[in-house]
This record gives C-alpha cells, structure tokens and sequence, in this order.
C-alpha cells in the first residue's frame, strides 16, 4: 500500500538493468518505486493512480513513450503524474513532441545523476503544486456556490442593499426596481430585493436585460423600450458576489438624458467585474458578516 506522504515514481523501460538501476537509487533517496517493462504495463499500472512522476523511455517495444504520455494524460487528465521521458535518441523533434504530449521534462542517455535527481525533484514539486492548486479551486468553487445564499442570509448585507432600494424608490419614484446578486450555480442575475407596481408580478424582459447588460459590461446602461425607460448600474458586494440595481420608469427615449442622474453621472464607466466602482450616491459600501 502506498505511504501518501512519500513519492511514488513509476519506471516505464523495457531494459532490465536501467529499471533496475533506477528503482535502486531512487530507493535509495527515499522514493517509493514501480516498475513496467513495456508501455502497455505502465498504461494498465497508471490507470490505478497513485503515481507522481513517470520515467518514461521513448522505446518501448511494443508502443511509443510518446503513445504512453498521450493515452496517459488524455484518460487521466489532471490525476496523471508527471512524466520525464528518456531516451538515447536525443533529437529537437522527440523533446517537442514530449513536451506537446504533456510531458515536463526530457532527459538523453546516459543521463547525469545529478541532473535526473534533480529533474524528479522539481517534477514531484510540480505535482505537489498541482495538486495544491487543485484543492484551492475546489475550496473556492464550493464558497463560490454558496454566495448568494450566505448574501441573502446576511443581515447587514441585506439592510445595506434594501437602503439602496429605498433611495432610489424616494428619489426617482419608479414603477418596478430591483437589486440583483449572480447566482454562481446558475450563472444568472437573481433579484434579491423588488420594489413592483402590482403585487405577484414580475419583471418584464426589457427590465431584466437591462440590469443583466449592466451586470457583464460593467457599465451604466440607460435604454427606452416603448413608453418605458429603464437604467441599471452594476454594484459591487465582495469577494465573490456581485450584481446590479436597476430601475423603470414612465418615460420615452427623449428623456434618456434625464434618466442618467440615476447615478449622478451621464454613462460613468464602472470598470470590469473584477473591479466595478458605482457612484457614491447609488452604491453605500455593505459590510459582511
């Protein structure tokens, strides 16, 4: 059974004394080691995971280094280890499609022991890295997942945001508004507080556009569909949430100019999504819990 603290390097080499030689030192040097003696064996032993680097000679007999790199990585995706590739024909074309095939390093026969000690080095360090990286993506999606949810759960965020509603439902007397988060899981804009002329209705397309327009542009968006004018802003929350406000009111396209006092500016750019900056006067800044 595998010690998940120590390395583990599979030999893929279809000569005795080099899998010998090479299981024996990086024994020595406290790796665990496998080994394979044909492409074939190192497929069927890599297809039960648990590898972190492959010594991989180019010729194997009966398949190519290079086919085991490529089956390798292509079924395995991100649980294949990383492979150094050997061989004794030491040509620019056998390292460049290596390297295409995923693998991370090449090393010509007769190596350098030096050198092949350090090659495996930095290649269970990029593992390590890898998977590191890994588990902070899976940290971050599953928080990502949960944020609007924990927004609408947050008291402070909540009062904050239905102030926002408040003021523009004073100041601009609007037939619908609204405050929308992104729902992460969706992908869509979710409004989290409303303000509506009848109760159980709901927003019409052109008002939900509008706020969704604002939300990936990052930019004031001021448009007349009808007898309607509709204004959205995108607003920024923290961390992984955002979202926009928006507002429709009575009104035609000739009043589009007067509509832009929404956020005290005519079209004030907000940035990118990463980076949004609404007016003081639309946006107050929410703390969280």
């Amino acid at each position: 059974m595998k010690d998940s603290s120590t390395p583990l390097i599979l030999v893929i080499d279809d000569e005795p004394t080099i899998t010998q030689a090479l299981s024996l030192h990086f024994r020595f040097r406290g790796y665990q080691v496998e080994v394979a003696n044909s492409g074939r064996a190192g497929l069927e032993r890599l297809s039960h995971g648990g590898v972190d680097v492959a010594l991989c000679d180019i010729n194997l007999g009966d398949i190519t280094g290079h086919q085991v790199v490529q089956t390798a990585c292509q079924a395995l995706a991100d649980e294949a280890p990383e492979f150094v590739v050997m061989t004794a024909n030491a040509t620019l074309d056998h390292a460049i499609a290596s390297l295409r095939e995923g693998a991370c390093q090449f090393v010509t026969k007769p190596w350098s022991v030096p050198y092949l000690e350090t090659v495996v080095r930095r290649a269970v360090e990029l593992r390590r890295l890898r998977r590191q990286v890994k588990v902070l993506e899976a940290a971050h999606q599953a928080y990502v997942l949960q944020t609007v949810e924990a927004a609408t759960s947050n008291i402070t965020l909540m009062a904050a945001l239905e102030s926002v509603l408040r003021a523009l439902v004073v100041l601009h007397e609007p037939l619908r508004a609204a405050v929308w988060l992104l729902d992460q899981e969706s992908g869509e804009l979710r409004p989290v507080s409303l303000r509506l002329a009848e109760p159980g209705e709901t927003l019409g397309p052109d008002h939900v556009a509008a706020a969704s327009v604002a939300f990936e542009s990052g930019e004031v968006v001021l448009r007349a569909a009808g007898d309607r004018l509709f204004s959205a802003a995108p607003i920024p929350v923290g961390g992984s949430i955002d979202g926009a406000v928006s507002m429709e009111q009575a009104g035609s396209a000739e009043m589009l100019s007067g509509s832009a006092n929404m956020t005290g500016t005519n079209r004030h750019r907000a940035g990118s999504r990463s980076n949004r900056s609404v007016a003081s006067t639309l946006v107050p800044s929410p703390s969280r819990k």
